[in-house]
């Protein structure tokens, strides 16, 4: 057996030993609850568009990761080509998928693909305007213990830059990492120094006490 052979049935050997059975996507998976605001600029349109919402979902240090939004803009801008009139103001909702991507700790990236829907009543008329979404979006993400803050940044229906901005609470999972939860352990105190007790001398070890008992008779 070849020398290169032996090396790479070793280093294959070791990866096993050093895995983690308990290192899998559902242990590592947490609950994230948020509220989100951004804004978009419309190619043609007047102004920009200010969104807000909440959003829930699934995050995970590696892996793909889901996450549902409820939207709302003000100034939103119609669709010609669809036969979509301008509307006052949308409100509608909003399903992702991400494949989070793991960096230098604590900052994960993530591209997504959400699809959804804006709805709302058009400023001539008053009829129901319904908007699609399909955005492609890439957001970066920042875990400071149960907090999280991201920004996103992206194309709504593929012809809206936008950018937002999220902030939030996540979970912790069923598996720590052993040099996440070295990270994440609170400090040992550090320990009180010990101070010095002094014992009064008794007769039997203190040098002058035979010269102070009386002399026997």
């Amino acid at each position: 057996m070849s020398p290169t052979l032996v090396l790479l049935m070793s280093l294959s050997a070791a990866e096993v030993e050093q895995h983690d059975p308990r290192d899998t996507w559902r242990n590592n998976a947490r609950f994230f609850m948020g509220v989100r605001s951004g804004v978009g600029f419309s190619p043609g349109g007047q102004g920009p568009s200010p969104t807000f919402g909440l959003e829930l979902g699934i995050a995970n240090r590696s892996g793909v990761g889901f996450g549902l939004h409820l939207i709302g803009s003000t100034n939103p801008q119609g669709l010609p080509a669809l036969n979509i009139p301008k509307p006052a103001y949308v409100f509608g909702g909003a399903a992702d998928l991400r494949v989070y991507i793991q960096t230098v700790r604590p900052l994960t990236l993530y591209p997504s693909i959400s699809l959804g829907f804006l709805t709302g009543p058009a400023e001539v008329g008053g009829a129901n305007a319904v908007m699609p979404l399909f955005n492609l979006g890439f957001g970066a993400r920042i875990r400071f213990g149960p907090v999280y803050a991201a920004l996103e940044i992206g194309l709504a229906s593929f012809h809206i830059p936008f950018f937002s901005v999220c902030l939030g609470y996540e979970g912790k999972p069923k598996y720590i990492p052993p040099e996440d939860d070295e990270e994440e352990a609170a400090p040992e105190p550090a320990p009180q120094p010990v101070k010095p007790v002094r014992r009064a001398p008794t007769p039997a070890t203190d040098p002058d006490a035979e010269w102070q008992q009386p002399p026997a008779s």
